[in-house]
């Protein structure tokens, strides 16, 4: 078989992940779908103080040409975002639910790099004015991939 092309029946389903922000496990269904739990994770220093946020969420991929070493997919994912201001009580919580389409590229069985980007709707409300806002933002991902067994 040559070096590029995959099996159908790929035996490695479990799988993690890692990004410059965070983590993901993967299990891989079949050749072509694929469930993914995300946790991400940031701050920033701004202004009036530190800003943390997190994000837990749950992907679903389609992909496409599994014979391949470039593969193809398209997903969706609904998230959990929050955020806080260290030292105020000042938090904002809420759901996000997006689209996104991408390219990974497999290095092996085992490993893989992959890049995605989709329009999300963000809705966050602020917890103790009860504020919200919603808004529709583009979210790119990058990531590298282990498959465990």
């Amino acid at each position: 078989m040559p070096c590029c092309v995959f099996s159908q029946f790929d035996p490695y389903r479990l799988a993690v992940g890692f990004n410059y922000i965070g983590g993901q496990i993967r299990y891989d269904l079949d050749s072509r779908w694929t469930g993914e739990l995300r946790y991400l994770t940031g701050s920033e220093n701004g202004a009036v103080g530190k800003v943390s946020s997190q994000v837990f969420g749950l992907r679903g991929y389609r992909f496409f040409r599994e014979d391949s070493r470039y593969r193809f997919f398209l997903g969706a994912e609904a998230a959990l975002v929050s955020s806080d201001q260290k030292n105020t009580s000042y938090r904002v919580s809420g759901p996000a639910i997006g689209g996104f389409g991408g390219l990974e590229f497999r290095l092996g069985k085992r490993f893989a790099l992959g890049l995605d980007l989709g329009p999300y709707l963000l809705s966050l409300q602020e917890n103790e004015t009860a504020v919200s806002e919603t808004s529709l933002e583009f979210i790119a991902n990058t990531y590298f991939i282990v498959h465990l067994f």
